[in-house]
């Protein structure tokens, strides 16, 4: 591993593709990403698509957070949680669309 973190033949990039592939590795994470490709939704629109308790869809919107997957939009005393257009993997949404649709089905 060199000083910026990463594997000596993979780079920054694969560090930072790592990142991303562990801020979506849970199911209810990737629940919430494909909830929020569609529209922007509040938490309760999110538990009712989820079908989980406020609580755990809290923590998991704030770990996508935390990688900058997704933004906060306030409207009022409402915070509506939008997909991160500007983060750099976003950009493989359709691919990553196509595997949640697979994901579905199995």
């Amino acid at each position: 591993m060199n000083r910026m973190g990463s594997t000596a033949g993979g780079g920054v990039e694969t560090n930072e593709l790592s990142k991303f592939l562990t801020a979506i590795r849970d199911d209810i994470r990737l629940r919430i990403l494909n909830a929020l490709c569609q529209a922007d939704r509040n938490v309760n629109e999110l538990t009712d698509i989820l079908k989980a308790r406020q609580p755990v869809v809290s923590h998991h919107l704030s770990i996508l957070r935390m990688h900058n997957l997704v933004s906060v939009l306030r409207n009022g005393r409402q915070r509506f949680y939008r997909l991160n257009t500007q983060h750099p993997y976003v950009k493989y949404r359709d691919c990553l669309a196509k595997v949640l649709r697979s994901l579905k089905m199995s």
